[in-house]
C-alpha cells in the first residue's frame, strides 16, 4: 500500500504528523518501522517523505477522564507509530509504503520517484509498481516527465482528469526509462483519474528528429537528431522516431527489420505536426522513402517532389503506411519483388505522372491492402 498525504496549515509552527495504530510496538531503524505480531506476521512501514521525518513508536495515548481505561478492553491496537515533520512547516507531504509479510520475510526495496519536468508529481516504487501523485491538487496538469527503472511493470499516474486522454512517449536513459505524459489521444485515464501504463506499453523507446537538431546529439526531445536517415540507421525493433515539423531534403532508406516479438520500427510525425520529405535538390536518390525491410510503420508524413516513387517497398513485408500524403511524384507508392502483408490507411496520393499505386504481379498476388 502506498499512501500519499498532503498536510498544510495557514501558518508555520503547527505540527504535522502521520499516525498509524499498531497491535505491538514497532522497531524503528532509519526511515523504516517493523511491527511483528505475536504470531510472527510483520508490517513494514517505510517513510519516503518528508526526507528528514522523525519516526518513533510509542504506546497508545491514554485518555484521562472518568473511564481512564483507554485503550478500551479487548482493543487490539495498543501502540502507535508517529511520523513527524520537524519544525512544523506550513506545507509538507508525507509518503509511506506499507508492506505485510509472513514471519521471516524481508521487505521489498522501495524508492522515491519525483517528476523532473512539467507538473510536480511524487510517488513510490515497490515490487516493480510505481504510483505517482500530484504534489498540489489545485495545480492544472500541463504534462509530466519522470524517470523509472526500465523493469518497472506498472506505472500508475493518479490525480488526472477522469476519463481524459493522454499521449505517452519514452526514451532510454541508461538502465532507466524516461516517460513523458501530455494531453493527447493514445491512452485514457479511468473514471477515478488514474492512468495505468503497463511495461509492455512503454517498452517502445522514442527518439526525435528536428530541423534544428544535430546527428551527433542523443536523439532526445531536447537534443534531437537532424536527419531522418540517421534515425533509420539507429533504430532497432520496437523503437520509434517522432519527426518534428519542417522540410527534410533527403531520401530515407530503412536499414534493418523490426520483428513480431520486439515490435515495429516506427517513423512517425510528432503529434499534431506534419513533417515533409522533399526531393528538391536531392541527388542521392529518386525515391522519397525506400522501404526494403520488414515490420516498418510510417505515420503522418508528407512526401513530395520525387522523380520516381514517393514510397518504394521492395521485398518487404508487414508494412503499415497511415495518414500520409504523397504528391508531385512519378509514382505515388510502389510495391515490388515479393512485398506482401502491407496496409495503406488514409493515404492520399495526387499529382502523379504515372500511377498513384504501382505493384508488380508477384507482389500484388501476395498483398493485403486496406485503402
Amino acid at each position: 500500500i502506498i499512501v500519499y498525504d498532503r498536510a498544510a496549515s495557514q501558518t508555520a509552527g503547527r505540527f504535522k504528523r502521520f499516525w498509524l495504530n499498531l497491535p505491538t510496538q514497532a522497531v524503528v531503524s532509519g526511515n523504516q518501522a517493523t511491527m511483528t505480531t505475536a504470531t510472527g506476521q510483520q508490517l513494514f512501514v517505510t517513510t519516503l517523505l518528508p526526507a528528514d521525518a522523525a519516526v518513533t513508536s510509542e504506546p497508545a495515548e491514554p485518555v484521562v477522564g472518568p473511564w481512564e481505561a483507554e485503550p478500551a478492553e479487548e482493543e487490539p491496537m495498543k501502540f502507535r507509530l508517529r511520523v513527524e515533520a520537524p519544525g512544523g512547516p506550513k506545507d509538507v507531504r508525507f509518503l509511506h509504503v506499507l508492506q505485510g509479510a509472513y514471519a521471516g520475510a524481508s521487505a521489498d526495496p522501495v524508492a522515491l520517484v519525483r517528476s523532473s519536468g512539467g507538473t510536480a508529481f511524487a510517488g513510490g516504487l515497490v515490487n516493480e509498481t510505481l504510483a505517482l501523485f500530484p504534489v498540489n491538487l489545485d495545480t492544472p496538469f500541463n504534462g509530466l516527465t519522470y524517470t523509472a527503472p526500465a523493469g518497472t511493470e506498472m506505472h500508475l499516474i493518479t490525480g488526472l482528469t477522469p476519463n481524459s486522454s493522454y499521449d505517452v512517449v519514452t526514451q532510454p536513459v541508461g538502465n532507466d526509462v524516461q516517460v513523458t505524459i501530455s494531453p493527447g489521444t493514445a491512452y485514457q485515464a479511468d473514471s477515478g483519474g488514474v492512468l495505468a501504463l503497463k511495461r509492455e506499453e512503454l517498452k517502445t523507446f522514442t527518439y526525435y528528429v528536428a530541423p534544428t537538431g544535430n546527428d551527433s546529439h542523443s536523439g532526445t526531445i531536447d537534443k534531437p537528431w537532424r536527419t531522418i536517415q540517421h534515425a533509420a540507421e539507429t533504430l532497432v525493433a520496437g523503437e520509434t522516431v517522432l519527426i518534428r515539423n519542417g522540410t527534410y531534403n533527403e531520401q530515407v532508406s530503412t536499414m534493418r527489420d523490426g520483428d513480431a516479438t520486439d515490435g515495429y520500427i516506427v517513423f512517425s510525425a510528432y503529434p499534431g505536426e506534419t513533417p515533409i520529405i522533399d526531393g528538391t535538390g536531392v541527388t542521392t536518390g529518386n525515391n522519397g522513402f525506400w522501404v526494403e525491410h520488414s515490420y516498418i510503420k510510417l505515420f503522418g508524413l508528407e512526401i513530395r517532389n520525387w522523380n520516381d516513387n514517393g514510397i518504394w517497398m521492395w521485398n518487404a513485408d508487414h508494412i503499415e503506411i497511415s495518414d500520409c500524403e504523397v504528391h508531385d511524384v512519378w509514382y505515388g507508392i510502389g510495391a515490388v519483388d515479393g512485398t506482401h502483408d502491407f496496409e495503406l490507411n488514409r493515404v492520399e496520393m495526387h499529382h502523379f505522372t504515372g500511377y498513384g499505386f504501382d505493384a508488380s504481379p508477384r507482389a500484388l498476388s501476395l498483398a493485403r491492402q486496406w485503402l
